[in-house]
């Protein structure tokens, strides 16, 4: 991954060194390619030693939790929220209300922006007080972030009325299915795409996949209430908008435009577009996926108590 990312940094400072030329194009498609793959969406990890591993209840606890946006959606200040769990606060004080915070703006890599957005977010506790009987307390401190994400697909599909009536050779382009593989810069991905004609109209079933490392959230729950009160079927929700430039959409399923993803993370959406009485030709076929995204990083802390 460091190795890539290196790659593209070099594409760019070419393509802002070097003068136009027509090889150029392909380094800017190279870097246009890297931007829109990819299954990440918000990573995060805590600064080593904060908070540290070993602590005596007499220090402070300072907890500083790195974020990096490492996909493509830019996500807004008030559309990210974190919160720090996993101890007692009645041993571990003075978190109070900074236990929830805002993660900040956060943008997604772009041609611009190779790595993503980064951030910090911080909790600090001068207030450590052990039970009378406890001479070691080992919490870990939990990180938890909820955020609002989407998925933008466009895979170039043929569409073709005559495609039961011409040989091979007279067709401009041929009806197929396909896999859509490296993921779209999102957590949510799709992955597979079938494609059928019947006369003037197009079906197309898109398959899509939840290929992070944590939980999607209807994108009708509220973000604060995603890491507090979620109930059990508002997980695994996803909104889709399907868009083909020159059809007309006759029909979608689910009919609410809302796809509930099973146990193993995956969905299907199939949509019907009458396309009319045409010549073949090939045009994108644009899928949005909208979501709530929740994930959590976990440390684990040692707490002693001052000798004496």
């Amino acid at each position: 991954m460091k190795m890539k990312r290196l790659l593209v940094i070099g594409l760019l400072f070419v393509l802002a060194c070097a003068q136009q030329r027509p090889e150029d194009i392909n380094q800017v498609s190279a870097v246009s390619k890297y931007v829109r793959s990819g299954v990440q969406g918000v990573e995060m990890n805590f600064v080593e030693n904060l908070p540290p591993r070993q602590i005596y209840d007499n220090a402070d606890l300072v907890a500083v939790l790195e974020m990096y946006n490492l996909g493509n959606y830019d996500i807004n200040a008030n559309k990210c929220f974190v919160q720090f769990g996993g101890f007692d606060q009645n041993i571990i004080r003075g978190v109070g209300a900074n236990a929830r915070q805002l993660c900040g703006e956060l943008p997604g890599k772009s041609e611009f922006l190779i790595d993503g957005g980064y951030g910090t977010v911080e909790i600090k506790s001068s207030n450590i007080l052990l039970p009378g009987d406890v001479d070691l307390y080992n919490p870990s401190v939990v990180a938890t972030v909820c955020y609002e994400y989407q998925t933008v697909a466009s895979p170039q599909v043929c569409i073709d009325p005559a495609f039961f009536e011409v040989s091979r050779e007279q067709r401009a382009c041929e009806v197929r299915d396909f896999s859509v593989g490296g993921g779209q810069g999102a957590p949510v991905a799709v992955t597979f795409v079938d494609v059928d004609m019947v006369r003037n109209r197009a079906i197309f079933k898109i398959d899509i996949q939840n290929v992070g490392t944590g939980r999607v959230v209807s994108p009708r729950t509220s973000l604060t209430q995603c890491l507090g009160g979620v109930k059990y079927d508002e997980f695994d929700q996803v909104r889709y908008n399907i868009k083909l430039a020159s059809g007309t959409m006759v029909s979608c399923s689910p009919q609410d435009f809302l796809v509930r993803m099973g146990k193993e993370g995956r969905g299907r959406i199939t949509c019907t577009f009458d396309v009319g009485n045409t010549r073949a030709y090939e045009t994108p076929l644009r899928i949005e996926l909208n979501y709530n995204y929740m994930q959590s990083v976990r440390t684990p802390v040692e707490i002693i108590r001052t000798p004496g």
